[in-house]
């Protein structure tokens, strides 16, 4: 991998996390275990570039992180209004029984 297409993966990375889109970000990631080990770290513009590379994947880490634990809240809320529902309506259920 040369510059010209570690920094045009850079970019792409950091637009990504700054438009909080996950599937580009998963791309990204896989593209760099791919390739990363074939990039010669002792480059001195390639090192300086990885270095942004890693800031960015940290920011990446960090957003998908946020982003299952709002998920995984958003889940159990759903599972709580549904245990809720359900609950009501075996409620109404036996009111409407013990009227007959």
């Amino acid at each position: 991998m040369d510059e010209k297409q570690l920094k045009k993966l850079f970019e792409i990375y950091n637009q990504a996390v700054l438009a909080k889109d996950i599937d580009t970000i998963e791309k990204c990631t896989n593209i760099l275990k791919q390739r990363l080990s074939a990039i010669d770290r002792k480059d001195e513009n390639l090192s300086y570039l990885l270095k942004k590379i890693k800031r960015v994947h940290i920011d990446a880490q960090t957003l998908v992180a946020i982003e299952l634990e709002q998920l995984k809240q958003k889940m159990e809320g759903i599972e709580s209004n549904k245990q809720r529902d359900m609950a009501y309506t075996k409620t109404q259920l036996t009111n409407e029984g013990s009227k007959k």
